[in-house]
């Protein structure tokens, strides 16, 4: 919780510097503003707060409606005033934070209902941790992922290799990934597959494994074949 909270102090601080302009402005996610990050953002500390205070009272609605709802509902929020987006992204995460507050400790394991399919209420965290720091970095507002705290890195290494990321390797191949300043590794893929092994520091790999292998290809090295290209992340 500690460090969810932290993270999201310091995106914080970061929306409050956008102005008018800079909502505008593109984001690093190809056809989204940074009013459409930002709503995103908002949006998801609705649903995970819904989900939460649906599981305290016996109930497991849906994290969204439908998949075309939640994207009616961000382009629609995407073009606000700037003011209205920070404010936005403020309040939700206020209202997330005091959702947890109100967990009783046998709330914790109760199923929620995310898109990908049923999870612990407990979850919720590490959900919106990732949330927060990603798509942070996906404002480009001078934040970038080598700066990812090393237990955040730890944590997408742990949760986006094996059978996650054996998924979305291309056929017929398999990787290691050994993480330079840790010592970690971790594999994913068939043994019987063409074995490439992929090193780099932890913050590189993580970008790589969750799908913005921009900032972080000249950071990796290979052997055995050339990096693999992943299939889309969630």
């Amino acid at each position: 919780m500690r460090q969810v909270r932290e993270s999201t102090a310091r995106l914080l601080l970061d929306v409050e510097e956008v102005g008018g302009q800079d909502a505008r402005g593109p984001s690093l996610l190809p056809g989204w503003s940074r009013g459409h990050v930002l709503t995103h953002l908002a949006r998801n500390g609705d649903a995970l707060s819904r989900l939460l205070e649906g599981a305290t009272r016996g109930e497991h609605p849906p994290m969204y409606d439908s998949d075309e709802g939640r994207d009616a509902d961000i382009e629609a929020g995407a073009g606000r005033p700037a003011d209205q987006l920070t404010q936005d992204v403020r309040d939700t995460a206020q209202r997330l934070d005091e959702a947890w507050k109100a967990m009783l400790p046998e709330h914790w394991d109760l199923p929620v209902r995310m898109r990908g399919g049923p999870v612990a209420a407990a979850d919720t965290i590490i959900a919106r941790w990732r949330e927060v720091e990603i798509h942070r970095v996906d404002l480009d507002l001078g934040y970038g992922p080598d700066e990812w705290p090393p237990a955040f890195c730890t944590l997408l290494l742990d949760t986006e290799t094996g059978a996650p990321l054996a998924r979305r390797l291309p056929d017929g191949i398999a990787v290691t990934v050994h993480a330079i300043e840790t010592g970690g590794q971790w594999w994913a893929g068939e043994r019987d597959a063409t074995q490439v092994a992929v090193h780099g520091p932890s913050w590189a790999l993580a970008c790589w494994l969750v799908g913005r292998p921009g900032p972080a290809v000249a950071a990796l090295k290979t052997e055995g074949g050339e990096l693999p290209e992943l299939a889309p992340w969630r």
